[in-house]
């Protein structure tokens, strides 16, 4: 749905995803990704930062990668916000 455009309808589900599964991460990393979608960078970079502290909580499961990967996604929204 974040792919092709139905950020209402993802946003819906990811509030239903939270709101079933609120000890898992894919909630918080959907969310981010509809926010930065929707133009909320101040929101998608919380939603990042989230991510991360998540993962530093529970590393097991989780490659160094995918932290890494959303450090980058922060330092690209805050460079993005910050050229507006």
């Amino acid at each position: 749905m974040i792919h092709s455009g139905r950020l209402e309808e993802a946003e819906r589900d990811c509030q239903e995803l939270r709101r079933r599964f609120p000890q898992t991460m894919d909630w918080i990393a959907h969310a981010a990704e509809i926010a930065e979608r929707k133009g909320d960078t101040a929101r998608a970079i919380d939603h990042c930062r989230r991510c991360i502290d998540y993962i530093d909580r529970d590393p097991d499961g989780f490659d160094e990668e995918i932290k890494t990967e959303y450090a980058r996604k922060i330092a690209q929204l805050e460079q993005a916000d910050r050229a507006r």
